[in-house]
């Protein structure tokens, strides 16, 4: 498996991008923790931004995301709730899985 993504804080800036599995943090956050297969990356002490984990062989898993990204907020809560807010309204998915 072969994973390339980016992605943003909640002001648009990048936290953490992967290009062919190589993942790079950017130094204007707090802080980035890796503990076995989780990398956390924190803007202060107990605001996480990101936190995925290493799920092989299926890929990755969000546990955490505050992503803003032009005009669209992600927000992923460890409860599993995803909220996507666009100019004009928002939707929100309980219980979900996105693949």
């Amino acid at each position: 498996m072969r994973v390339s993504a980016t992605f943003f804080d909640q002001v648009g800036k990048p936290s953490l991008t992967i290009d062919v599995n190589e993942w790079k943090v950017f130094s204007h956050h707090w802080d980035t923790e890796v503990e076995g297969p989780k990398i956390t990356v924190r803007n202060a002490p107990g605001e996480i931004v990101l936190e995925l984990v290493a799920t092989p062989p299926h890929g990755l898993k969000l546990t955490h995301l505050k992503m803003l990204r032009a005009d669209l907020g992600i927000l992923i809560e460890p409860t599993g709730r995803v909220i996507i807010k666009r100019a004009g309204g928002e939707t929100i998915l309980d219980g979900c899985s996105v693949r």
